[in-house]
């Protein structure tokens, strides 16, 4: 058959080559459904660079990051703010940041806890508008934690899977010196699954140990934990031991037929991917069987546990693989029952051209069939099948993957195949060190120069780290700005090591890669979906400012609508008005708040006497979605060498803000907070802090009932009376007067304090009622959660944003900081998320050496102004004493 090569325009533009008036017709409803997408804000894209991928506890972590479209990586996103998340391996979160685009980057950092647990962790990033995409289209990277901090108390679980199933463990504890640590209280919780959670007690032996069993029902789940705590001891101590796969031989493999139809009596090229009990892959061989008896075809994978094979199946035949892994493990996997009638899309590659072919088998399929031919949102083009060969010119198509769909005449997509065009970049980023190597804390110029291969003009926004190559290990096959942007943050699934399809432009890595497009899936939207016109709606809005929104309630008698609502912040000083609705519903825009920021919300009516009450606010509190460890990779960079790791526990660091020294415990002898208090509220108070409320109240209560329940307080109907006292006390929680119903809202998780006066000290916190009666104050933790019911009054503070804060870097502009004995040990070396390169296509950056003698490793990432993603990897050799 002829070949045609078609001639697109790449995004909104097409050319028909039908002449029949109802298929040009389908082909234009299939644009203007595009183009209805296209009317929506871009989808968005976001990557994170950071400044390493292990770090200690008690150290900080730098990141900048990178919100393009998700079409051309455009540096214009919409999203002002970009939520950046730390969780550990039980799923717990550790910690939230909210950054605000300032200075026209992204850019904030996490400070480690300094007892965190040793162990991976997962960073998750994204906006609130790519909550409206799928869940793993979110930004996430795992690291390592690595804790040199001195512990008392070393731990160790043995595991043994008895035939019933049941599993028993055998948790040691052991002092420094390894003596048993005995009779100790251990109160041990086991995670088998979300539902699966259990909690008791045990008592170690003249061992030191303790033994308990369970049952693993689900035996995959990544989260599944046991963890340990001192129960009433001196020590403090706590741990989690995470449950290693039972079945460690164990692997699947999965069948992908091209175009995702398994055609009967037609050339079936069909790919596979081996994956381990721990979620790597596996590499295996193995033959084909037909009907249980003649061997057809022997396979092999080829690269990460991928390979392919072709089979003209016959109608109604049987097919089994019978694979054998790396470890020797033989197993059986059946294919796919090949269909009778269907059509899919095959795609080869080659090298000015990519060439589509079409197999259909069936005398009653719903024809025509259409080519639909999209990156992203953008449609490339839409074409009338008319010829089952195809071959399209890689340079009318963009980088990245390319996703190819055949459309029937009901509008049903019945077939798709994913692509990937690579091609040379238009720009190319190269550095320049002034010097070969450098002395200790010798100052250190590079010089950076953004290459075109065009004559269009360019700026360039980038991020450096270095990092020191001793104590910090890189992995070059990990994913990066490059892959990241152009693969993974498209397609469904892990995929294991994607740095690697970017290393070069060979044979062999394209081949490999074009295995990666037939196992993984795209899963940003479906198609079908847009061309009839049933995309969902966006519930997540597209966050450009921030926004307190919430519900008034009025009094039976009272009104709703255009009731006055007032937000008022005293640091920073922040004071707005807004009015309800019919509904009650009201909204504060265009706020501007760092974190910590603390609002008083409240609606009030006036009268000739006083300020009172008129209803009650709701706020609504912000929300996140949820986060799951199932489906991730491990990190390879948590199995580090012993040199790095000797080297690491050797120095001292210096992590951003100042430097920590690693001491062993010692015992700090420190003024009791209770004596202060007792200075600041009066001999005759009663204060109850969160280390006594907890002590005293180990589960949690409500605040009414503490106050009823502490020391010289008795309540009569629905009034709280000090002892000797015939007058109420008088009761405010974070300043502001309130009732005892109040306090059932308040939960003893959310106090900080609570303080009883009486006496002549009471009138100093009174607010009017002269405190005769006595005062009782409640302070709230920061952020506490608690609604003023039926007192127009709520205190409410939300996320704010991170305020910004620079990496610390030395300066030895003089001799006498340069001559300092003070150790320079930094592990990472600089940081610098905002290195602008202007038009010129130059910039500079500098900073100083360390003092060990080592080679540092630096990474540029960034993105220009026109969507050209660049990276860069060099090195710097320190010079020897």
């Amino acid at each position: 058959m002829k070949q045609v090569f078609l001639q697109f325009v790449i995004f909104l533009s097409f050319i028909s080559f039908s002449s029949k008036t109802y298929c040009q017709d389908s082909v234009n409803v299939i644009n203007a459904e595009f183009s209805k997408m296209q009317a929506n804000p871009p989808m968005e894209k976001l990557y994170l660079h950071l400044d390493k991928a292990t770090y200690s506890s008690g150290a900080t972590i730098w990141f900048k990051g990178y919100l393009v479209t998700a079409t051309m990586h455009a540096p214009f996103a919409w999203s002002r703010f970009i939520y950046v998340e730390l969780f550990d391996k039980s799923e717990k979160l550790i910690a939230r940041k909210k950054i605000k685009k300032q200075d026209g980057i992204f850019a904030g950092n996490i400070k480690l806890e300094t007892e965190l647990q040793e162990g991976e962790y997962t960073i998750r990033a994204y906006t609130t508008w790519m909550l409206n995409n799928d869940s793993d289209l979110l930004f996430k990277k795992i690291i390592h934690v690595v804790n040199f901090q001195p512990s008392d108390v070393i731990s160790q679980i043995e595991y043994e899977t008895n035939e019933d199933g049941k599993t028993t463990a055998v948790v040691g504890f052991f002092d420094k010196a390894g003596k048993a640590i005995e009779k100790t209280g251990i109160i041990c919780t086991v995670k088998l699954d979300e539902d699966q959670l259990e909690t008791f007690k045990r008592k170690t032996g003249p061992d030191g140990k303790i033994t308990f069993d369970f049952e693993r029902k689900n035996q995959q789940l990544k989260s599944q934990y046991i963890k340990v705590t001192f129960e009433n001891s001196p020590t403090e101590y706590s741990n989690k031991f995470f449950l290693p796969s039972i079945n460690e031989d164990d692997f699947d493999l999965q069948f992908f037929s091209e175009g995702g139809v398994f055609l009967a009596g037609k050339e079936n090229n069909v790919a596979f991917k081996a994956i381990a009990h721990d979620g790597f892959s596996t590499e295996i061989s193995g033959y084909i069987l037909q009907n249980g008896t003649d061997t057809i075809a022997k396979v092999k994978s080829e690269h990460r546990g991928m390979g392919a094979f072709n089979i003209r199946p016959l109608p109604g035949a049987e097919y089994q693989l019978i694979a054998t892994d790396s470890k020797g493990v033989e197993k059986s996997f059946t294919l796919p029952t090949a269909v009778l009638e269907g059509a899919a899309l095959s795609v080869k590659s080659f090298n000015s051209f990519l060439q589509l072919q079409i197999r259909a088998r069936g005398k009653d399929l719903p024809k025509p069939f259409y080519i639909v031919a999209h990156s992203c949102e953008n449609l490339i083009f839409t074409q009338l099948v008319d010829q089952l060969q195809y071959n399209i010119p890689i340079e009318n198509l963009p980088d990245g993957v390319i996703h190819f769909v055949l459309v029937d005449g009901n509008m049903k997509p019945v077939s798709s195949r994913l692509a990937f065009v690579k091609k040379d970049a238009p720009v190319e980023l190269t550095v320049e060190p002034d010097k070969p190597n450098y002395q200790k804390r010798e100052l250190v110029t590079l010089s950076l120069n953004l290459e075109k291969k065009d004559s269009l003009l360019r700026k360039g926004d980038f991020s450096i780290s270095v990092t020191d190559d001793m104590v910090v290990e890189t992995d070059s096959l990990a994913d990066n700005i490059y892959s990241n942007l152009l693969l993974t943050s498209d397609l469904k699934g892990n995929i294991e090591d994607p740095a690697f399809y970017f290393l070069n432009n060979n044979y062999d890595t394209n081949h490999y890669l074009d295995l990666l497009m037939l196992t993984q899936g795209w899963q940003r939207f479906d198609i079908g979906d847009v061309i009839n016109n049933k995309l969902e709606k966006p519930k997540h809005f597209l966050e450009v400012g921030q926004t307190i929104s919430g519900v008034y309630e009025s009094t039976l008698l009272g009104k709703q609508k255009d009731t006055p609502i007032t937000a008022l912040a005293v640091n920073p000083l922040i004071s707005v008005e807004t009015k309800a609705d019919e509904n009650g519903n009201f909204l504060f825009e265009e706020l501007d708040f760092p974190d910590s920021t603390v609002f008083t919300i409240q609606s009030q009516k006036y009268t000739k006497i006083k300020q009172e009450p008129a209803g009650f606010i709701k706020i609504d509190k912000d929300s996140f979605p949820s986060f799951s460890n199932d489906g991730l990779l491990p990190a390879k960079v948590s199995q580090l060498s012993d040199s790095l790791l000797h080297n690491a526990e050797e120095r001292l660091y210096y992590e951003g803000e100042g430097r920590m020294i690693l001491l062993d415990e010692f015992v700090v002898k420190a003024t009791d907070k209770r004596k202060n208090d007792m200075v600041k509220y009066g001999m005759s108070s009663t204060v109850l802090d969160q280390e006594a409320l907890a002590e005293k109240f180990p589960i949690e209560q409500m605040a009414d009932f503490i106050v009823k329940t502490m020391s010289g307080v008795f309540s009569k109907n629905d009034q709280v009376f000090l002892q000797g006292s015939a007058t109420p006390a008088e009761i405010y929680v974070d300043g502001m007067e309130t009732d005892m119903s109040s306090l059932s809202n308040i939960s003893s998780k959310d106090i900080d304090k609570i303080v009883v006066i009486k006496g002549a000290g009471a009138a100093l916190y009174s607010q009017g009622g002269g405190g005769l009666g006595g005062v009782i104050l409640i302070n709230l933790k920061e952020g506490g959660d608690f609604t003023y019911k039926l007192n127009g009054v709520v205190k409410y503070a939300p996320l704010g944003y991170q305020k910004p804060s620079e990496f610390y870097v030395p300066k030895y502009e003089v001799d006498s900081i340069r001559n300092s004995r003070e150790p320079d040990v930094r592990s990472t070396v600089y940081w610098q998320p905002n290195v602008i390169v202007d038009e010129s296509g130059a910039a500079s950056i500098q900073f100083y050496a360390a003092d060990p003698n080592t080679n540092y490793t630096y990474i540029l990432e960034g993105i220009t102004d026109r969507g050209d993603i660049c990276r860069y990897v060099g090195k710097l050799r320190r010079e020897p004493e």
